[in-house]
């Protein structure tokens, strides 16, 4: 962790740690999709394969809750090259799922599992197990909407220690109590997933925030006032540009199947290379 970015007492383990023996063929990356809206519910499923030989594979997948199947995605046969990804994308209508809410009339923060079995000459050889709750939030006009319901965001910022349960426990209820229903991850947890797990969890929406990698001519010293602006057709072509787009593929995927999260932001505040100039 950069030493610029450790202000919030986050430095080293603050977690169990797993170790994952995993196979040539595997499940890469997993995007779970729902709509309350047209009562679907889908993933892209990305399978990796790290061998030296192309394999011809079936993925199967299903929705389960306490154990039990709930919903069954049709399945699929992909030719995964050597080296290389390949995508699966499968979907279907789903009438009656327990919908993820934030308590009282927008219902319980209820959570299902996506479990994906990848099968080879029909032997199981990867399983990855996705938990996702079943919600959509949208903006209509000015205002917000949580499957169905209309929803006024009343929020928290600069929130950290969100990944430490106890905090949560604490803080978070005393938050819901004053009619908080939505914190800003800023700062030093902006990255962690363990926020969001706990948010999925209680219901608390979540605004999550990422910051862009700025002119990097200048070290991390201010920019001098009378220094020149990089034009856009150039600042394009620059590796900080680059960086930040990957990083911010990095950032969605890392948060994507998140039923808390509902905002996000590329920024602090409205940055440019100006910086604090």
């Amino acid at each position: 962790q950069e030493p610029s970015l450790s202000h919030h007492q986050s430095e080293g383990l603050r977690g169990d740690c797993y170790i994952d023996f995993l196979p040539e063929v595997r499940v890469k990356d997993i995007h779970v999709k729902t709509s309350w809206r047209k009562a679907l519910v889908g993933a892209k499923t990305e399978i990796e394969n790290v061998g030296a030989e192309p394999a011809e594979v079936e993925v199967r997948q299903y929705v389960t809750e306490a154990g039990r199947i709930r919903y069954t995605l049709p399945s699929a046969k992909v030719r995964v090259p050597a080296g290389e990804t390949a995508s699966v994308k499968r979907g279907g209508r789903w009438a009656d799922p327990k919908l993820w809410g934030i308590g009282g009339e927008y219902g319980e923060p209820h959570l299902y599992e996506l479990v994906t079995d990848v099968s080879c000459n029909g032997r199981r050889i990867d399983r990855h197990v996705q938990e996702f709750g079943f919600r959509e939030f949208w903006i209509h006009h000015t205002d917000f909407f949580l499957n169905g319901r209309r929803i006024i965001l009343q929020g928290d910022v600069g929130q950290p220690h969100g990944d430490l349960a106890k905090w949560r426990d604490v803080v978070w209820t005393i938050h819901r109590a004053d009619g908080i229903n939505i914190l800003r991850l800023h700062d030093g947890e902006y990255w962690s997933e363990r926020s969001a797990s706990g948010a999925d969890r209680v219901g608390m929406l979540l605004y999550v925030q990422m910051y862009p990698q700025l002119d990097l001519r200048y070290g991390r010293g201010k920019r001098p006032k009378d220094a020149p602006i990089i034009p856009v057709e150039e600042w394009t072509k620059r590796p900080e540009h680059a960086w930040n787009l990957a990083n911010y593929e990095r950032w969605f995927r890392m948060f994507r199947n998140h039923p808390s999260v509902v905002v996000w932001s590329t920024d602090n505040e409205i940055l440019t290379q100006a910086w604090d100039t």
